[in-house]
C-alpha cells in the first residue's frame, strides 16, 4: 500500500507536470476520449511492466530471505511464493495504475476538461486539490512506516526478553541424540535397560564428554508424554485426579542438563528394578502439594486403580529439582513434572544428552560408532544440540520478526522517497517563487525553514497517525507480545527519532536546493 501511494504520487505529480502538454492537445483538437485512452494506456503499460518486475523480485525475494536465514527451520514457516498473494499484488499494481491514472481522464469525460487542465493556474503548477492530494498520500506512506516500525520494535523487544528466558536448565555444549529400540529386538525391560547401561557407560568414556544423560521426552524436541498420578494421603481437588508431564531418566541427567537439585537427591545406582520404587518431582508439583512441608518420603503414583487400591503401585519420593520449560521459553510453566529412573522404568524410545568440553558436533561421528559397536542395526537419529532446540521453538516469534523488520526498513524507505519527491516536485514548481522572496531580501535560512516547514508538517501528521496505528495493531498482535506493553516508550521513541531523522534528511535536500537558486536564475521562470 506505501508502494501504491508513492506510484500514485509519481503519476499525480507527472500529469501536474503535463497539463500544459494535455492544454496544447486539446486545443490541437484531441478529443477528450483520446486523451484519456493516452492516459489510461501510459499507466496501465507503466503498472504491467512493474507488476511483471515485482514477480521477478517476489521469488529473487523468497531466494535472498532463504540465503539470509529467515525462512525457519519449523515447518510452519516454511516460505515460498503463494499464487493467490501473488495475483493479489499483480492486481494491485495494475490497480493503482488504472485508478490514479483515470482520476484526469475522468475529469476529460466529464466535460470538465477546462477546469481540470486550468487547474494549476499558471504555467505548470497544481492546483490546491492536487497539492492536497499528493500532501494526502505522503501522510498515509509515512503514518503506515511508522505503525510497520513501531510494532516491528514492539517484537524485537519482545523477542530479546524472550532470549532472555532461562529454559530450567543449561543449553550450552549439549548435544541430544534419539534413539528407539526395535521391540522384537529387545523384548523386555531388562534387555532395554541393559542395552541402555552399556551404551551410557561407552559415550561417558567418549573424549570430550564431561557427562550423559538420558531422557525418554527431551525439553524442546516436541515430545511431552504425561498423565495423570495420584499422591497417597492427598485427595484430589475438586475430585478430578492431577495431570503432569512424566519422565524417564538416568541418574546423571540432571547433571547433564544442570537441572538444580532443591532437595534430596537425584537417582542412584542402587535404584535398581527390584528395589524400592522411587520418583523425583519438580518444584511446581512440590508447590502445588507440599507448601512449607518436606515432599521427601511422601508417595506418588502414576499406575494406580481406583476400584482396586492394593494394586496401586507407589514410588517414593526421593528429591525435588528445579521447573524446565519444556516448548517455549515464553511459555507459563504451571504444569509439573514426574521423573521416574529409567531401570526400573525401562522405555524403547529415549534420547541421550551428551554435555562436552569440545564442540558438540565433534561427538557425532564417536556417538554413532559407539552404537554401531553395541548393535549395529540400531540407528540414531533426530541429532542436535540442545541450543538449536531452543533456536527452532524461537522460530514462531524469529522469523515473523525479522520479516516484519524488512517489510519495515522497507516501508521506510518508500516513505522517505514519497516526502522527498513531493517536496523536490514542490520546489521546482515554487523556483519563481524562490526568486521573488531572494529579490526581496530573504535568505537562505529563510527559504530552508520555507520548504522544512512544509515537510515538517507533513512528517508531524504522519508521526501522529502512525503511532495511533502502531498502538492499535500491537493492541491486535498483544499475543505475540512478551514482556512488553502495547504502549512502551522507549521502542517508541527510537520509533519516533528514526522515522523524524529520516524525513529530516529527505526534506532538507529539496530545502538545500533551494536555498542554493540564484535570484536571477529563478526569476526566468516566470
Amino acid at each position: 500500500l506505501i508502494a501504491c501511494a508513492n506510484v500514485a504520487n509519481l503519476v499525480l505529480t507527472r500529469l501536474s507536470a503535463r497539463q500544459k502538454e494535455m492544454s496544447v492537445r486539446a486545443a490541437l483538437g484531441a478529443g477528450r476520449l483520446r486523451i484519456a485512452r493516452q492516459l489510461l494506456v501510459e499507466n496501465v503499460l507503466l503498472s504491467l511492466a512493474g507488476g511483471a518486475v515485482g514477480v521477478a523480485l517476489a521469488y529473487a525475494g523468497v531466494a535472498l530471505i532463504r540465503k539470509l536465514g529467515l525462512g525457519g527451520l519449523a515447518d510452519a514457516f516454511t516460505i515460498s511464493i503463494d499464487p493467490s498473494v501473488l495475483l493479489f499484488a499483480f492486481a494491485l499494481a495494475v490497480v493503482t495504475g488504472l485508478l490514479f491514472g483515470s482520476v484526469p481522464a475522468l475529469a476529460l469525460t466529464h466535460g470538465r476538461a477546462t477546469e481540470a487542465l486550468k487547474e494549476g493556474g499558471r504555467g505548470n503548477g497544481p492546483g490546491p486539490a492536487a497539492r492536497a492530494m499528493r500532501n494526502t498520500l505522503v501522510v498515509v506512506q509515512m503514518a503506515a512506516a511508522v505503525s510497520l516500525l513501531g510494532v516491528a520494535g514492539l517484537l524485537i523487544r519482545s523477542f530479546v526478553h524472550v532470549q532472555e528466558q532461562s529454559p530450567g536448565f543449561s543449553s550450552e555444549n549439549v548435544l541430544s541424540a534419539t534413539i528407539d529400540l526395535p521391540t522384537h529386538r529387545y523384548k523386555d525391560d531388562t534387555a532395554m535397560a541393559q542395552f541402555y547401561e552399556r551404551l551410557l557407560g561407552e559415550v561417558r568414556a567418549l573424549p570430550g564428554v564431561v557427562s550423559a544423560g538420558l531422557v525418554n521426552n527431551m525439553p524442546f524436541s516436541g515430545n511431552n508424554g504425561s498423565g495423570s498420578y495420584l499422591l497417597e494421603g492427598i485427595d484430589p481437588k475438586g475430585g478430578i485426579t492431577p495431570h503432569g508431564y512424566d519422565q524417564i531418566v538416568d541418574e546423571d541427567f540432571f547433571r547433564t542438563m544442570q537441572i538444580p537439585l532443591l532437595q534430596g537427591r537425584t537417582f542412584a545406582g542402587s535404584d535398581v528394578a527390584g528395589g524400592e520404587p522411587v520418583a523425583i518431582i519438580d518444584e511446581i508439583l512440590a508447590r502445588k502439594y507440599f507448601p512449607g512441608r518436606d515432599a521427601i518420603g511422601k508417595r506418588i503414583s502414576h499406575d494406580f486403580s481406583s476400584s482396586e487400591p492394593s494394586k496401586t503401585r507407589w514410588l517414593t519420593i526421593v528429591g525435588v529439582v528445579g521447573a524446565v520449560k519444556r516448548e517455549h521459553l515464553s511459555e507459563d510453566t504451571t504444569k509439573e513434572t514426574i521423573y521416574r529412573y529409567y531401570k526400573q522404568n525401562p522405555e524403547a524410545y529415549a534420547t541421550l544428552a551428551l554435555r562436552t568440553s569440545l564442540p558438540p558436533s565433534a561427538l557425532v561421528a564417536p556417538l554413532r560408532a559407539t552404537l554401531q559397536r553395541i548393535d549395529a542395526e540400531q540407528p540414531v537419529f533426530d541429532i542436535r544440540t540442545m541450543t538449536e532446540r531452543i533456536a527452532i521453538s524461537l522460530d514462531d516469534r524469529r522469523t515473523p520478526m525479522l520479516l516484519l523488520i524488512l517489510f519495515a526498513a522497507v516501508a521506510l524507505t518508500l516513505s522517505a522517497v514519497g516526502i522527498y519527491g513531493v517536496l523536490a516536485f514542490a520546489v521546482a514548481l515554487r523556483t519563481g517563487e524562490i526568486g521573488v522572496r531572494l529579490s526581496l531580501g530573504a535568505q537562505q535560512a529563510d527559504i530552508l525553514k520555507l520548504v522544512l516547514g512544509d515537510g515538517g508538517r507533513l512528517t508531524a501528521i504522519g508521526l501522529g497517525l502512525g503511532l495511533i496505528g502502531a498502538i492499535a495493531i500491537g493492541v491486535m498482535m498483544r499475543a505475540q507480545l512478551f514482556g512488553v506493553g502495547v504502549f512502551d516508550p522507549a521502542t517508541l521513541v527510537v520509533v519516533v527519532v528514526l522515522i523524524a531523522a529520516t524525513a529530516l534528511l529527505a526534506c532538507w535536500l529539496p530545502a538545500r536546493r533551494a536555498s542554493r537558486v540564484q535570484p536571477n536564475v529563478a526569476l526566468r521562470y516566470e
